[in-house]
């Protein structure tokens, strides 16, 4: 079992040694749709602390149109994360846009749920789901 300190870059292990690792990084992809009304945007890698940042920015900047985020490769997804999908929901809700969440057996998937983060915006297993929901 690996208990990861996620303020540096060290893992401890198991046995109490630490590991050092690569920095986190996180990868967001933007497609808009044929309308330019919906955004979709792919997050790939960690998102805590230290990437937290480039989420915000890619949300903020796809904030005047509808918007899916999809977690599926998310690697590591902090409670910090769920804020931020939260004020984006609340953004969106605002300027009445859309906003959705992809998260389907990963592990930003047990991180929303257990954290209801469903309360605050809609959840879907697929982008072709979110996308027909939200047409």
């Amino acid at each position: 079992m690996v208990s990861r300190h996620r303020h540096g870059t060290s893992e401890l292990a198991a046995h109490g040694k630490a590991r050092h690792r690569a920095p986190a990084l996180l990868r967001v992809v933007r497609r808009v749709d044929h309308t330019g009304n919906l955004v979709v945007l792919t997050v790939a890698g960690d998102v805590d602390l230290s990437t937290l940042p480039v989420l915000e920015h890619h949300l903020a900047a796809a904030a005047p149109q509808n918007m899916i985020v999809d977690l599926d490769q998310v690697g590591f997804f902090s409670v910090a994360g769920v804020s931020a999908l939260i004020r984006a929901s609340g953004h969106a809700r605002a300027a009445r846009r859309h906003f959705a969440v992809v998260a389907s057996n990963c592990p930003a998937a047990r991180v929303l749920s257990l954290t209801r983060a469903e309360q605050s915006f809609a959840v879907f297993a697929t982008v072709p789901d979110a996308i027909s929901q939200l047409s």
